[in-house]
């Protein structure tokens, strides 16, 4: 997986026209046939890779678009695609192979806070998907509506609070529902005992800001106003 630039100063990384730049695309290279590389932009460097930008950018954590070198780097602003493609397989006359993609969206918080929320997304759709016995093919997107109705629900509200916020959630398995500063004090630790239920919790002591709430591996953005 990777990225390609629409317009850029390096024309070996912008976005494929010919045949041949769509076939090196497709086998994690930029147009004049180089590897990408870890580092920098993924261009030119010594390393092979095959996933651009592995990094975490809300953990501030590996290569990022916001960290290409690790001392706070960041790439220059442009308009960049995404491109991902799948590993070779032997492919003979009349075999046939399925594909099961997941595409994994997240809206709560900014930017960079949606990407921890898209990790935190991936263990639940995989765990899905290995327990269901339907075909991708014959749900088509049900399998998505399934997938949210029953599990990662995590809703907060009023969001923004002044003195006490509702939480729920289903499909969580956690003992506590933790509060976390957004500097990543712990705030406040609250028991909990079933996968789904809801919670009424005080934050009238809270100082003015951004919290994150999290029940297991989910977290969500508590602004307190």
């Amino acid at each position: 997986s990777g990225v390609f630039n629409l317009s850029s100063g390096s024309p070996q990384m912008n976005g494929p026209s010919t045949a041949a730049g769509y076939w090196y695309y497709m086998n994690g290279k930029w147009l004049d046939g180089s590897d990408w590389t870890v580092g920098g932009n993924g261009y030119g460097g010594t390393t092979p890779t095959q996933h651009l930008y592995d990094g975490n950018p809300f953990q501030s954590t590996g290569w990022t678009e916001l960290d290409t070198d690790g001392l706070g780097t960041a790439n220059d602003i442009g308009d960049r695609r995404f491109v991902m493609t799948a590993e070779e397989s032997n492919f003979a006359p009349g075999d046939t192979i399925q594909y099961h993609y997941a595409v994994i969206a997240n809206r709560i918080g900014d930017h960079i806070e949606n990407v921890q929320g898209i990790i935190d997304y991936a263990d639940s759709v995989q765990q899905f998907y290995d327990n269901m016995n339907t075909s991708c093919l014959q749900q088509g997107t049900v399998s998505v509506d399934i997938f949210e109705q029953k599990y990662n629900k995590l809703i907060l509200y009023p969001n923004p609070a002044s003195n006490m916020v509702r939480i729920e959630w289903s499909g969580v398995d956690a003992e506590n529902i933790i509060v976390y500063s957004f500097q990543g004090e712990l705030i406040k630790e609250v028991s909990i005992s079933e996968m789904e239920g809801i919670a009424n919790i005080d934050v009238t002591s809270l100082k003015k800001g951004v919290y994150i709430v999290k029940i297991g591996s989910i977290t969500r953005k508590l602004i307190i106003q």
